[in-house]
């Protein structure tokens, strides 16, 4: 029986969020991104997007579409985590 859950999804750090919220700011053609319209050109739900903002822990591959949908790098915006992979 495991002693602790199972960790799944990553999440931003603190420093991450701050730089999704700037790049969410400049948005496109100068017009900043809303939640629905960032949802929108990452082919994710407005719900994900609010739980990636609020530092939930989201899938992996969401989090990498939000972050291509802004042009950021996700070793810049997700926290590193160890392994989850480990037998138990």
């Amino acid at each position: 029986m495991r002693s602790q859950k199972r960790k799944r999804g990553v999440r931003a750090t603190e420093e991450g969020i701050v730089k999704v919220i700037a790049a969410m700011a400049k948005g496109d053609e100068g017009k900043r991104l809303t939640y629905e319209k960032l949802a929108e050109k990452a082919w994710v739900h407005v719900s994900t997007i609010k739980r990636f903002l609020k530092r939930n822990c989201i899938d992996k591959t969401c989090a990498v579409s939000i972050l291509n949908a802004l042009d950021l790098k996700y070793q810049d915006i997700i926290e590193n985590q160890e392994d989850n992979n480990t037998a138990a």
